[in-house]
């Protein structure tokens, strides 16, 4: 309850902040504010420690290692904040825009602010007290949304953005502080670190490779294109793949430290793993296939008609999302288990069909082209992944794709339903519209579960008795 919670808090305040700062700014901003992100994250990923899934993955002793993982944290901020202040005049000499240089300079900043951030917030997750954690996620939240708002109305440009992101840092190392007691100290100790990065190791490689790949994205378009495709790009994903992702973050932050704790037992984990899965499909293939039906409404009504080039974008990005839905357990899976070296080779399998596959279908559809070229890449990758797991778990076939179909098919049902009600019964283009097909297929796809529970198809019942239990 209270990781939904923050899931439906964070996706309320990111899309009204988001649709605010949309209709205030133009693409231009969000291509600027896109290249400046990418360029952090990726030295960021670059020299991630995977400590703090090393500490929840820890059955025993990781409150020991804390005070090391925070030490190496500030070191590491210390690095990355004179990487990019010495990298800013190269970057904006390749986009060709002075503007880059005080902007990666500013947002560099928040490499030193964040490594400060208190290291005892991982005990949250790993024990599960998810109430403060709720606290840790929400008030930051809210003021950013405060802090973003009243920055694009006075200044209505890209500083906006950036003067809100590294406030959004200021104001989580503070409040890291106010909610945990915990003081952490300097340690250098060698043995500490070396244990930590033993696991952490392989988090980190995975880490490079997802941020050198969806970062590397924006850097390509910004490029490949220019910036105010890339500044579409941003917007599609935001309004899209961003909701989508809160909810597998959601899994995340149960689904791991709950799988972490019951890697001695395979039975319990394949009860919990099958309970994950149907989980987030049953909330997120309806979610997937209703967002691209009320992409074009969405889009009209209140981000206006200027960003209407993001439409097929958005649609592209909720198809793989829905393909995204079922791996989220896997991933979760390998690393409870151990085995994080599993998921992160296939993110680099991943990657470099993207690669392969991604100029020629840019040539082909343009911008479309790189989200279609993600789509395939999964399409190749996941199943090895799904077969992997399967086979770690025991698990049949048949009894892993049940565990999925049925909210497939209800989700698909849902889709067909409201093109048939639009087509032949009512022209949907208003913001009234908009409210009604959501209504409407929230209606229908519940009707569709209750009708098969009703016919003893499904048994989502069981599925509600585990969380009540």
């Amino acid at each position: 309850m209270w990781t939904g919670a923050i899931s439906i808090w964070t996706r309320v305040l990111g899309f009204v902040s988001a649709a605010v700062i949309t209709r205030i700014l133009n693409p231009d901003d969000f291509g600027l504010l896109s290249i400046s992100m990418a360029v952090i994250a990726i030295a960021s990923s670059l020299t991630s420690t995977g400590f703090s899934s090393a500490i929840i993955q820890k059955q025993y002793g990781a409150e020991k290692l804390l005070d090391a993982a925070w030490t190496m944290e500030i070191l590491r901020g210390l690095i990355l904040f004179c990487f990019v202040f010495l990298l800013a005049p190269f970057v904006s000499d390749f986009y060709n825009d002075e503007r880059l240089l005080l902007i990666l300079r500013i947002l560099s900043l928040s490499f030193i602010i964040n490594s400060f951030q208190n290291i005892a917030i991982v005990l949250f997750r790993k024990e599960l007290d998810i109430r403060k954690e709720f606290l840790f996620t929400a008030i930051p939240d809210f003021l950013y949304l405060i802090s973003i708002v009243s920055l694009a109305f006075m200044l209505r440009n890209v500083w906006a953005l950036v003067i809100a992101t590294v406030l959004i840092s200021f104001f989580r190392t503070i409040i890291s502080f106010i909610i945990h007691p915990y003081r952490p100290k300097i340690d250098f100790n060698y043995s500490k670190i070396r244990e930590l990065f033993s696991f952490g190791k392989w988090i980190l490689l995975e880490g490079i490779v997802a941020v050198t790949r969806n970062q590397g994205i924006s850097l390509f378009v910004g490029k490949f294109f220019n910036v105010t495709a890339l500044g579409n790009y941003n917007r599609g994903e935001t309004f899209s793949k961003t909701i989508f992702h809160e909810l597998s973050q959601t899994l995340w932050k149960v689904g791991y430290p709950t799988y972490s704790k019951l890697s001695n037992d395979k039975e319990k984990f394949k009860k919990f793993f099958l309970i994950g899965i149907k989980t987030i499909t049953i909330i997120g293939f309806p979610m997937g296939f209703g967002l691209f039906f009320v992409s074009p409404m969405l889009v009209t009504n209140i981000l206006t008609e200027k960003w209407l080039v993001i439409i097929p974008l958005m649609q592209l990005f909720s198809i793989n999302a829905i393909l995204g839905f079922i791996q989220t357990p896997i991933g979760i899976s390998f690393q409870a288990l151990g085995k994080p070296s599993i998921g992160s080779k296939l993110s680099l399998w991943n990657f470099i069909i993207f690669i392969l596959i991604l100029y020629p279908l840019i040539l082909n559809m343009n911008l479309n082209g790189v989200v279609i070229a993600s789509i395939i890449a999964n399409l190749i990758v996941f199943p090895i992944g799904w077969i992997k797991i399967s086979k770690i778990l025991n698990i049949g076939f048949l009894e892993f794709f049940s565990a999925i179909i049925p909210q497939l098919i209800f989700s698909i049902i849902m889709l067909i339903c409201l093109f048939i009600f639009e087509k032949y019964f009512y022209s949907m283009n208003s913001l009234f519209d908009l409210i009604l097909s959501i209504i409407l297929g929230i209606s229908i796809y519940l009707l569709t579960i209750l009708i098969s529970e009703k016919l003893r198809l499904t048994t989502f019942k069981d599925l509600l008795k585990n969380y009540i239990s």
